[in-house]
């Protein structure tokens, strides 16, 4: 499992007001994010700014600054050149922001389950690359949680060095509100053999089964385990 300092890639557990003592100074995730990375902070709270008035902020995918900061460092820092993101929003935003800095060709895919969504990104600019695709997801129930998996070709990611996984939310199935877990990480290191470096905002149960090294990783984990 990669780390970031304190912080698991594949464990990210960032609260927003969080405080972490960096160099000697107590900073929360949101100065952290400014210090680090001024430019980008200015653009993802200027585009917050921009929708926390209309109607699409209640409905669109906002992460805590901890995460964007996350993004930023680990594109940044391992040169990741083709990204995937299940779950498009600001993060998205932010994708386009960083690659438009660095001095090599960068392949981002977004995927998204949710027509509401999809349509939403559409209308209010979240979709600067205009590439993101709408696609149907498969559904199994198993030890009270929903595991999720986007459903689109496997074969043209065989070269993916980062996952972004910020979608879906607990979902409502059988008029029960079940707690996801997204199995498309799981399903590309199983088909390339290797792991990848993956971010998952929130997601605890996300988390808790991508912990497990990928070749012992089963759907076996119950809604007990919190």
């Amino acid at each position: 499992m990669y780390s970031l300092d304190n912080v698991g890639v594949k464990s990210y557990k960032g609260k927003l007001e969080e405080y972490r003592e960096i160099k000697g100074l107590y900073l929360t995730y949101k100065e952290r994010f400014e210090k680090d990375y001024p430019e980008y902070y200015k653009f993802i709270k200027e585009a917050q700014d921009k929708l926390s008035s209309s109607s699409v902020f209640d409905t669109s995918m906002g992460v805590d600054y901890g995460f964007y900061h996350q993004m930023a460092r680990q594109i940044i820092d391992h040169n990741c050149k083709h990204i995937i993101e299940y779950g498009p929003g600001f993060t998205t935003l932010l994708l386009h922001r960083i690659v438009q800095d660095l001095d090599y060709e960068v392949k981002i895919y977004s995927y998204e389950d949710s027509e509401i969504w999809f349509e939403n990104n559409k209308n209010k600019g979240l979709d600067p690359f205009n590439n993101v695709e709408l696609v149907d997801m498969d559904l199994e129930i198993k030890g009270g949680l929903l595991y999720c998996t986007y459903i689109h070709d496997l074969e043209k990611h065989k070269d993916v060095d980062c996952i972004i996984i910020d979608g879906p939310g607990p979902l409502l199935v059988d008029e029960i509100s079940r707690p996801s877990v997204t199995t498309n990480a799981d399903l590309l290191e199983k088909t390339f053999d290797r792991e990848i470096r993956t971010l998952i905002e929130g997601r605890h149960f996300t988390q808790q089964f991508m912990h497990i090294p990928y070749k012992e990783r089963t759907r076996s984990i119950t809604i007990d385990d919190r």
